[in-house]
């Protein structure tokens, strides 16, 4: 790569992240009289009734920097001129920072930055020049500090934006572990960083590198965190890899005779991940559980809304073979056109059902569930779901309530011998 390229890349980082942070650590600025006033609107008139107005020299300086070319020595004069009315305007000392990183002198702009930094927290462009400049050194140590400074010094409202204007950091191997180490101290913005890392299109090795180091933290992800991390695995092909996360994520005691259907009675909380029962966020539907710990019954109630075909979902993990899903169901008062059904089928191919349950409405009491399927060789991993097999949106109103206990999995007898 050319100097040049290397030495325009940094510079727009600043730019752009010197912009939202300005956005981001802005405060309310109090006026205190006419010249006050006029050095936003009118600069210049403002110098006419206060020579030594420092808003004003600061914003003369700005537009000077703005021009295209800049006009640097404006820059310079208007800044210096701010300084002698205000000695430590951070704002002024910025600029000048700036004048001296064009003229190259490297070594007085970082004095500048960083004497600006001191003086006002607020600074946000010599933060972000600060932040560049510790990536163009290789020092990401330092980069992350101030990142972490960055993100704990700007409101949660606002913090978000930044996160698409810092992804370059996040696509550098070099700040990974440090970041990595960071996030093990569990910072305020920790969680929010990792769900923009799901939710971003592309490389996701930052995101993979920095939840496996995580996981062998103090502090490992919460189920926020994890559980649209391993959707994201899933929904990229990746399902060995997410299966073996959730593996060492999930508690040894809890997978202890998990069988094939992990949690297939309900025995332990959810964990928000796909290898476990996800239920619709639709509105309108509540799930309850009644009974003891190793038999209950799982209620789900429908309060006449529409609701997602897909009422609840597990992903499985069964080897090629003939399986049968067992358990048992009823329904109170369950008005529908099209019943609630179980269905199972390979994630290759959703659209291909290995096999489904006689769908359910109405008033019944318990009935026997047994849904017979085979698993064949390319079927990496399967997606059991109860769904409403609506064709539409008039077909998804869903009234009443549906019961479930007794649920699991198992390899048929004459798949066993």
């Amino acid at each position: 790569m050319s100097a040049s390229v290397q030495t325009r890349a940094p510079r727009r980082l600043v730019t752009a992240l010197a912009g939202a942070l300005a956005l981001a650590l802005s405060g309310v600025v109090g006026t205190f009289g006419l010249s006050d006033a006029l050095s936003v609107s009118r600069p210049g008139l403002s110098l006419m009734l206060d020579s030594g107005q420092a808003d004003a020299r600061m914003r003369l300086a700005q537009a000077a920097l703005d021009q295209e070319p800049p006009d640097f020595e404006q820059v310079r004069a208007h800044a210096r001129e701010a300084l002698a009315g205000d000695p430590l305007a951070p704002a002024a000392l910025t600029l000048l920072g700036l004048a001296a990183e064009e003229a190259g002198d490297l070594d007085r702009a970082e004095a500048l930055m960083r004497m600006s930094a001191r003086t006002s927290s607020r600074d946000a462009a010599a933060h972000a020049w600060l932040l560049s400049h510790d990536i163009r050194k290789a020092n990401p140590e330092s980069a992350v500090a101030r990142l972490d400074w960055i993100l704990r010094t700007t409101s949660p409202a606002r913090r978000d934006a930044l996160f698409p204007i810092l992804a370059p950091l996040f696509d550098d191997d070099t700040m990974i572990p440090p970041l990595a180490r960071l996030l093990a101290q569990d910072p305020p913005w920790r969680e929010r960083l990792l769900l923009h890392l799901v939710g971003r299109r592309g490389n996701s090795k930052p995101l993979w590198t920095l939840v496996t180091a995580l996981q062998s933290s103090a502090v490992p992800p919460t189920q926020d965190e994890f559980g649209p991390y391993l959707d994201r695995l899933v929904a990229e092909g990746s399902v060995e890899a997410a299966y073996a996360a959730w593996l060492a994520h999930t508690p040894p005691e809890r997978l202890s005779g998990a069988g094939l259907l992990y949690n297939a009675r309900f025995q332990h909380p959810l964990d928000a991940t796909p290898f476990d029962w996800v239920p619709t966020k639709s509105p309108g539907v509540t799930l309850r559980l009644e009974g003891p710990r190793r038999n209950r019954i799982v209620n789900l109630d429908f309060f006449g809304t529409r609701i997602a075909n897909a009422v609840m979902v597990h992903l499985l993990m069964l080897a090629p073979g003939e399986y049968r899903f067992v358990g048992a169901e009823r329904a109170r008062g369950l008005l529908t056109d099209r019943g609630l059904r179980w269905k199972i089928t390979c994630v290759e191919n959703a659209d291909a059902p290995l096999a489904v349950t006689q769908p359910m409405s109405g008033d019944a009491e318990w009935r026997p569930i047994a849904m017979d399927f085979d698993v064949p060789e390319a079927c990496r991993a399967q997606t059991l779901m109860l769904e409403l097999p609506a064709r539409g949106a008039l077909e998804r109103v869903i009234t009443g309530s549906a019961s479930y206990t007794g649920l699991g999995v198992e390899a048929r007898p004459e798949s066993a011998k």
